[in-house]
């Protein structure tokens, strides 16, 4: 009688239903050093030490401006190279490293500190930006709005001056995506430099987009960014694809500091 019942277990556990594996998705590791928060205080306290003041003058009509020692900051109204060269960004990682001053324009301190390249591709032209380190940057440098800085908090510095460049740049991409053909922009920028020269880019971007998002608009002075070259921005990294990805980051900020404004804006 051994047999069958043998043969009764066998069968069971043969018909039995079998459990579906389970795939626990592996989360993407993020790229590069993580950052720690005495580093990124240290890095912003840096910034916040001797940034171009010319920067800051806003729209004329600044009467409550950010109080930093015996300065007054009012709305950021540069652009990229404001944040990263000009603030900037570079010296005040160079200076948290404690390595040799840097010369205008060189990333080399945020490369050293995030471990990764600066770019996707060697050479000189047009800088093709390494994706790897835009996911950085969005993971380690946005601040908590509570962390304070000179007696501020986060919030209040974005709040009384960065709440002009990041809503402008975040409606302007958005423009280039929902109001425009974003490839025809992109081609045509593309073509634009090959025919104009960089130094005739800026007349190009104001002609073509300074139409748009007139609220923001400021008059070129070499420090402003104006709202045309914002649009230009944004087709500079849709040469190199990484535009998406820094979307991403913009997306990530201003749900952390802009959250009502962004839902009626973002894509």
């Amino acid at each position: 009688m051994k047999k069958p019942i043998l043969y009764l277990a066998v069968l069971l556990l043969a018909c039995a239903p079998k459990k579906e594996a389970v795939n626990t998705p592996v989360s993407e590791p993020t790229p590069g050093n993580p950052l720690s928060l005495e580093a990124m205080t240290a890095i912003y306290n840096n910034w916040w030490s001797s940034p171009y003041e010319y920067m800051f003058k806003g729209d004329g009509r600044c009467n409550e401006g950010l109080e930093i020692g015996k300065h007054t900051f009012c709305s950021f109204d540069a652009g990229m190279d404001g944040i990263m060269h000009y603030g900037g960004l570079s010296y005040a990682t160079a200076d948290y490293l404690k390595t040799s001053s840097q010369s205008w324009g060189d990333l080399t301190p945020i490369a050293t500190l995030s471990g990764l390249p600066i770019r996707s591709k060697p050479g000189g032209g047009f800088k093709h930006i390494n994706p790897d380190l835009i996911k950085w940057g969005h993971n380690n440098l946005i601040p908590d709005p509570n962390m304070e800085l000179y007696g501020h908090t986060c919030q209040k510095i974005y709040n009384t001056v960065f709440t002009r460049f990041f809503r402008l740049m975040t409606e302007s991409y958005v423009h280039l995506q929902k109001e425009m053909n974003w490839q025809q922009e992109v081609d045509a920028y593309q073509l634009a430099t090959m025919k104009e020269g960089n130094l005739n880019m800026i007349d190009y971007l104001n002609d073509r987009y300074g139409r748009y998002l007139r609220k923001y608009e400021r008059e070129y002075d070499g420090t402003n960014m104006t709202n045309g070259m914002a649009f230009g921005f944004w087709l500079r990294r849709g040469l190199d694809g990484t535009h998406d990805e820094l979307y991403v980051g913009l997306e990530k900020l201003m749900m952390i500091y802009d959250k009502d404004w962004f839902k009626t804006h973002q894509l």
